[in-house]
């Protein structure tokens, strides 16, 4: 999908994850952690200022390990009666807010689902993008645009010598 297409779904979603290293973990289990979030897309149209912003705890794992560090945002809609959906990624530095201004206004269009004092905004700026859609097979069937297979010869393949006379006689033993 396109970077506008990605941001407009974005913006129709409600709750994403949010994927991040805690860089005081032992490096030996430095596994990612994954957390889910209620967030909000701001910014203007699918451009370079648009970004991924969440809210917080001030003591969470999230607030104190993923400011100034490269963080993965994930956010989809997939509905499992139909086996359809998409899937959009997103990776950027998560930097905090601090402007109180811009705080107060998120604020507003922007509610917690989880318990807790949310005092904590983490920016993510859209830096890498990516989506796809999720079709169900019998949708993909029934598409009358849909292009045609190509088959492509494996490297090193060359078309047969034989002549028809010749693979008859694999067959029938003459």
């Amino acid at each position: 999908m396109t970077r506008p297409q990605c941001v407009a779904l974005l913006r129709q979603a409600q709750v994403g994850r949010v994927a991040f290293v805690d860089p005081g973990a032992d490096p030996a289990d430095a596994a990612p952690h994954v957390v889910p979030v209620a967030f909000v897309v701001d910014g203007v149209g699918p451009g370079p200022d648009v970004e991924v912003v969440v809210r917080t705890t001030a003591g969470s794992r999230l607030a104190r390990a993923a400011p100034d560090r490269l963080v993965t945002f994930e956010a989809d809609e997939v509905c499992a009666g139909s086996r359809e959906g998409w899937s959009v990624v997103v990776t950027g530095r998560a930097s905090r807010e601090t402007d109180e201004v811009r705080s107060a206004r998120l604020a507003g269009r922007l509610q917690a689902w989880a318990p807790g004092f949310k005092t904590q905004w983490l920016r993510i700026p859209l830096q890498q993008v990516s989506g796809r859609r999720l079709v169900s097979v019998e949708r993909v069937i029934e598409l009358p645009d849909a292009p045609a297979p190509r088959w492509r010869e494996p490297r090193g393949w060359a078309p047969p010598t034989r002549t028809a006379a010749e693979y008859a006689t694999d067959f029938d033993g003459r």
